[in-house]
C-alpha cells in the first residue's frame, strides 16, 4: 500500500482518514491591560492522504474562550464560545493548511457589558495555519507554535490532529 510522505518525514498510509482535532491558544498578560486569553477548541475533522502526501478533507470545531483584565482597579471577565463550520484542509503532510469556514458567535457574556453576544458579527475566516508538525506518533499529528506579539511578549498555541481509517 502506497504511503503519503514528504521532505519533513511524515508518513501516513494513503487513503481516507476521520478523526478529532483539538487546539489550545493562549495569549499571556499583556503590561498596559494585563488581560490574558485562555481559548480550547476541538471537532471532528476527514482528510484523505494521496500516496504523495498530499491532503484535502473538511474541519469544523467549538470553541471556548476565557478573557481576563485588570486596568487600574477594575476587573473584566468574558466567556464566549463559538462554532466553525466549512473549513477547508489542503497541501500536503508537510504543509499542511487549515482555514476557510465560517465562524459565528453561540454566546458571550461579560461582567462588565453583560450579554455581548451581539458585539461580533459571524465571520468568514481569511486564515490558514501552515506548516509542518512538531511530532508524529501512532497517527497522531501536533502542531505547536509560538508567535510573537508587538509588545515582545508571545502567544503559544497547539493543534493536535488524531487520525485514524473508518
Amino acid at each position: 500500500m502506497p504511503s503519503g510522505s514528504g521532505a519533513c518525514g511524515v508518513t501516513l498510509p494513503a487513503g481516507a482518514y476521520q478523526g478529532t482535532f483539538s487546539a489550545a491558544l493562549d495569549s499571556p498578560a499583556t503590561p498596559d491591560l494585563n488581560a490574558s486569553t485562555h481559548t480550547s477548541m476541538s471537532g471532528p475533522i476527514r482528510l484523505s492522504v494521496g500516496a504523495n502526501g498530499t491532503i484535502n478533507g473538511t474541519w469544523s470545531y467549538e470553541a471556548q474562550s476565557v478573557y481576563d483584565a485588570t486596568v487600574g482597579k477594575m476587573q473584566d471577565h468574558s466567556e464566549s464560545s463559538w462554532t466553525q463550520t466549512d473549513g477547508v484542509l489542503s497541501g500536503s503532510l508537510c504543509d499542511f493548511a487549515a482555514g476557510g469556514g465560517h465562524l459565528g458567535q453561540d454566546r458571550c457574556h461579560d461582567s462588565v457589558l453583560g450579554d455581548c453576544s451581539g458585539l461580533i458579527p459571524g465571520l468568514t475566516i481569511p486564515i490558514s495555519y501552515r506548516g509542518a508538525p512538531t511530532s508524529n506518533v501512532n497517527g497522531q499529528l501536533t502542531w505547536a507554535w509560538a508567535l510573537g506579539l508587538p509588545d515582545g511578549s508571545s502567544e503559544s498555541a497547539s493543534w493536535s490532529i488524531s487520525v485514524s481509517r473508518p
